[in-house]
């Protein structure tokens, strides 16, 4: 699989459309066949943890690029609170969007959460979305839900809530075409 992806991503813009499919199906059929499709909430997110950090984010990409938002990853780097940037426009307002993901084996904790709404204060930005695969701590006053709960302008997307999130807009189906999904994502970036 990692070498039909490499492939896939080195020569996306030569291939032919019928060739890309074969191949994106190609690999959809190898992850169903070879390493079973999840059945369970639990197996989806192992699924998701089982993704490098870069992959994940291009996935959370091709999510908010599918609900119209027009996004952009930034440089991999310590970046101090947002992996992508994502506007909208809706009806002449202009919605900005700074998303942080979290792909880690535990709950984030309340300092990304902080660090996160650093930046959005400091870029005046509308709103700020972390993606947290494993959720987020919640007991006691100075948790990542607490001082969400009290931000408006911030807010914590668990992993239950992007399962149901890729289902709805990728179908349920959307596990064996994961590898296509994070690969639609850098081809995009890749020619901007």
């Amino acid at each position: 699989m990692r070498v039909i992806n490499a492939y896939v991503l080195a020569h996306a813009q030569q291939l032919p459309d019928g060739r890309l499919s074969g191949l994106q199906d190609a690999i959809a059929l190898i992850r169903s066949y070879f390493l079973g499709l999840p059945s369970s909430l639990e197996e989806t997110l192992q699924l998701l943890n089982q993704l490098d950090s870069r992959s994940f984010e291009h996935l959370v990409d091709e999510l908010y690029r599918s609900m119209r938002y027009e996004t952009r990853l930034t440089p991999v780097r310590k970046d101090g609170g947002r992996d992508i940037d994502a506007t909208r426009e809706d009806r002449g307002h202009r919605t900005s969007l700074r998303i942080e993901c979290k792909n880690w084996s535990r709950p984030v904790g309340v300092e990304e959460v902080r660090a996160l709404y650093g930046v959005i204060e400091d870029e005046k930005i509308e709103k700020g979305l972390i993606v947290g695969t494993r959720g987020f701590t919640s007991r006691g006053p100075t948790t990542a839900a607490a001082f969400a709960a009290r931000n408006s302008r911030l807010e914590l997307v668990p992993g239950e809530r992007l399962v149901r999130m890729l289902s709805e807009l990728f179908g349920r189906g959307w596990p064996s075409r994961v590898d296509q999904l994070i690969d639609q994502s850098k081809v995009r970036q890749a020619t901007h």
